[in-house]
């Protein structure tokens, strides 16, 4: 009986250390996902504001942006090469739409894809996309309609992104409730 409970007591202590390295190993993503969610709001805050007002995304914005983005993840050991590789899908999608349309998506907006896809990953990236891709669709149609604006009238892309960012950061604070 005796041997029975020493057997359970060190059952026990190894696995409230087991939880406790869990709980620290989340503790530490969960950080490091903040980190890439406050990086990704100052990006495209900075570039919606840049792409309302001269209609331009700088190259050395989305340059930095890369490079943090790497070193939030080789830092904070959240993804796998797969999972960065799989990030770079929506962006791929957006070049590939960019160079279809000559640039009717510009190369700028595209390369913001990419940098959301690496710093976010693919699932929040692709719900980001989805989302601008449908409010701009929702302006660009009020626009045609009362005739504000002609087929041919550029829109800024990345202000949509922003929304997008940001209805799916109030999805993602709305799911952990």
């Amino acid at each position: 009986m005796r041997e029975e409970m020493k057997r359970l007591d060190e059952k026990s202590k190894c696995g409230l250390i087991r939880a406790i390295r869990n709980r620290n190993e989340i503790l530490e993503r969960d950080d490091s996902i903040m980190y890439q969610n406050i990086l990704t709001g100052a990006v495209l805050l900075t570039c919606a504001v840049t792409d309302l007002k001269n209609r331009k995304i700088y190259k050395t914005v989305i340059a930095g942006y890369f490079v943090l983005a790497l070193l939030g993840h080789a830092v904070g050991h959240t993804a796998g090469i797969m999972s960065l590789v799989s990030g770079l899908l929506p962006g791929a999608f957006c070049f590939l739409v960019s160079w279809i349309s000559r640039q009717g998506l510009g190369y700028g907006d595209s390369a913001l894809v990419v940098g959301c896809g690496l710093s976010l990953g693919l699932q929040p990236c692709m719900m980001i996309l989805f989302v601008a891709f449908f409010l701009s669709g929702l302006c660009a149609a009020g626009l045609l309609v009362t005739r504000r604006a002609g087929r041919k009238k550029e829109i800024p892309f990345v202000p949509f992104l922003l929304l997008g960012a940001i209805v799916y950061w109030g999805m993602a604070a709305g799911a952990q409730l």
